[in-house]
């Protein structure tokens, strides 16, 4: 499926009665990763504005909650004291090291972890609609 039908298509998926009941192969749990190209950010920023204008918890029976996973990253680094390293590291050692260490400090080893970051996130936060990752 093409990039802009896969988009076009995302509102449907997230407020259909199925996923929203958690029915399924798996009986999964309600969030929605829509994976994208660097180059689609802008595409995809405006599209994520739209559905969250869009969306009304009390009528749709869900509330979108966005978790931005670069500011989500960019937090925990500062929260830590690594960022100014990261720069340096980047300076020194290229984007690719950087990509390792980070990873490796953040114990994230696949993107399984990192949903699962995002999922007791929206726990601890008490967040109980569709968590929409971008």
């Amino acid at each position: 499926m093409e990039f802009q039908e896969r988009l076009d298509k995302i509102w449907d998926r997230i407020s259909d009665e199925d996923f929203l009941a958690n029915r399924g192969v798996a009986n999964e749990v309600r969030y929605y990763v829509f994976d994208y190209e660097p180059c689609d950010e802008l595409i995809i920023r405006e599209k994520v504005q739209a559905l969250k204008k869009q969306n009304n918890p009390e009528a749709d029976g869900f509330q979108i909650i966005e978790f931005d996973l670069y500011d989500m990253v960019i937090q925990i680094l500062e929260e830590k004291g690594y960022l100014d390293k990261c720069v340096k590291f980047e300076a020194k050692k290229g984007m690719d090291y950087l990509y390792k260490a980070v990873t490796k400090m953040l114990r994230l080893t696949n993107d399984i972890e990192c949903l699962g970051m995002c999922w007791e996130l929206c726990k601890a936060n008490d967040y109980c609609g569709l968590l929409l990752l971008i």
